[in-house]
């Protein structure tokens, strides 16, 4: 596909054209399988997350979301 230039008009790819084509799209498709690898991990991490709180007891869950408290000392 001949591209134009400012001062010549059309012209062929170049080496450096066709290098950078060819850059652009190897570094896209690591891009895009990395994208692919993290969401399938996503996703396992998530159905085990969900499986885990589903086997979970409902006093195990309320006991995992009260916030810790801190006892001070009282005079009496």
């Amino acid at each position: 596909m001949p591209t134009e230039t400012a001062k010549s008009g059309p012209r062929a790819p170049s080496k450096l054209d066709a290098r950078a084509t060819e850059t652009n799209r190897v570094a896209r498709s690591i891009i895009e399988a990395e994208r692919e690898d993290r969401d399938k991990q996503t996703q396992r991490l998530r159905k085990s997350r969900l499986e885990r709180e589903a086997s979970e007891t409902p006093r195990a869950k309320a006991a995992a979301k009260k916030p810790a408290t801190r006892v001070r000392n009282r005079i009496p």
